[in-house]
């Protein structure tokens, strides 16, 4: 079988030209496409490519790509095999799967389909990211890199660990999506979120939860819906919060209440501070005492 050297350059998406034919074996294959300002905005390698009888595509062994913004590589992929499909420019990759951005980030999958028009890239079965202090797991993940966004689907887990210290991580789930930008320092959960954190318990229907930008270490929380928070003896609850996790303190809105032991404290806002036994309760605080479980079932507790 005659072997060659495949080069293939797209511009501005016109019509490919493949030095090819049906059969033959490239030693390495090269493609890469730009803007229509001439910036490139992918390319990928290969180091043996293989066009099939009666096949359309061009299937790949040991595929590496590059995505570039303003010209510049910032997200890198590899993978043991995969497919080019010359007439749609759509890229699978299958086997031991690697993304790595410029920001520090390091997914692992099975397979991903990559759309090199539309800078799309999806990934159906189970993925893992790694990322300075946090691990990111779940299925279904979608990345718009002309966004730089990126919404994980099923099975979410973020497990936000302190090297420093000699405590078990934070561990975050949610029922619903994830979604977060690779250039900013948090992320958005939906549906039944919660926090299992070393020194609470907190779930809500909705977080946003930011990230310090140097540590990656769980910085500040945003809850809203339903917001519930356990904490030793010490149950708090409202419909919004502002977890403020270096101050360890929880701001409380939204008809908060906190109940221990045999009664019940309320306030237009309550501040819970987790590392004392204090919480602020102000304006309008109220101290209800309750000696039943009927007393309890009256203010929903």
């Amino acid at each position: 079988m005659r072997k060659f050297l495949i080069y293939i350059f797209i511009f501005h998406f016109f019509p490919l030209f493949l030095i090819a034919q049906e059969g033959n074996q490239a030693e390495q294959l090269s493609l890469a496409g730009y803007t229509p300002d001439g910036h490139k905005k992918w390319d990928l390698l290969a180091d043996v490519a293989q066009i099939f009888p009666g096949k359309k595509d061009i299937t790949l062994k040991k595929p590496k790509g590059t995505l570039y913004e303003k010209g510049e590589p910032n997200l890198h992929l590899k993978a043991t095999s995969g497919t080019y499909a010359p007439d749609t420019g759509h890229v699978f990759l299958q086997e031991d799967v690697h993304l790595k951005t410029n920001e520090g980030s390091d997914l692992q999958t099975s397979d991903l389909f990559w759309d090199s028009k539309k800078s799309l890239l999806k990934m159906k079965n189970d993925i893992q990211i790694v990322k300075e202090n946090n691990m990111i797991s779940g299925k279904n993940m979608t990345i718009h890199k002309n966004k730089n966004r990126a919404t994980i689907e099923k099975n979410v887990t973020l497990k936000n660990f302190n090297k420093h210290a000699n405590e078990h991580p934070s561990v975050i789930t949610c029922s619903g999506k994830m979604e977060f930008n690779y250039d900013e320092d948090f992320v958005e959960l939906f549906d039944n979120v919660s926090i299992v954190d070393p020194r609470l318990n907190l779930r809500a229907d909705y977080m946003k939860i930011f990230f310090d930008r140097i540590t990656q270490k769980l910085d500040r929380v945003l809850c809203q819906g339903n917001v519930m928070i356990n904490q030793d003896l010490k149950k708090a609850m409202g419909e919004m919060a502002e977890y403020d996790v270096s101050d360890g303190a929880v701001y409380l809105t939204g008809n908060p209440k906190v109940l221990k032991n045999n009664h019940i404290l309320t306030a237009e806002n309550i501040t819970f501070f987790l590392n004392k036994e204090e919480v602020l309760c102000e304006p309008s605080a109220q101290l209800v005492l309750f000696f039943s479980e009927e007393d309890r079932d009256f203010f929903n507790i």
